[in-house]
């Protein structure tokens, strides 16, 4: 019996590799993106507790009122620095997504194709063997009427 060959095997192995290695930098993109995340909740929460922080007595000290106010200026400079961080790893998974899904979409149309391919070789077995036993169906007649 003949042997299923698919042509496009090599084609197939690189775009499934490519989906694989595509998936893999999307999770790393989450991952950072995630990171990205708890560290701007930290940088809030630093934030509020900065804003929340109760006078010792009833006068407050100059220094310490400048002081405060450079902590809180150096918090909110880091969290505008983390927002632009976090909007540049929001693209990137995005983008990681959108290359993943082509991906999947190359992989699915070569998995479609070898789909296709492998119903026409099992439809081509059939034909071959029914012209078989049309065959043999055809001389074992002819030996009865002969006989």
């Amino acid at each position: 019996m003949k042997r299923f060959r698919f042509p496009l095997e090599g084609v197939s192995k690189v775009r499934d590799n490519e989906v694989k290695a595509r998936e893999a930098t999307l999770a790393s993109a989450q991952r950072e993106l995630h990171a990205a995340r708890e560290t701007k909740s930290r940088l809030i929460d630093a934030m509020r507790s900065s804003l929340r922080r109760p006078s010792q007595s009833n006068v407050i000290d100059v220094t310490d009122l400048l002081a405060l106010e450079r902590e809180r200026n150096r918090l909110r400079a880091q969290l505008t620095q983390q927002d632009e961080h976090l909007r540049n790893w929001i693209r990137q998974v995005e983008a990681e997504r959108d290359r993943l899904l082509e991906a999947r979409q190359k992989a699915e149309a070569v998995e479609k194709l070898r789909e296709r391919r492998y119903l026409e070789f099992v439809q081509q077995v059939l034909r071959e063997e029914q012209g078989m036993t049309d065959e043999v169906a055809g001389r074992m007649r002819s030996m009865r009427e002969a006989a």
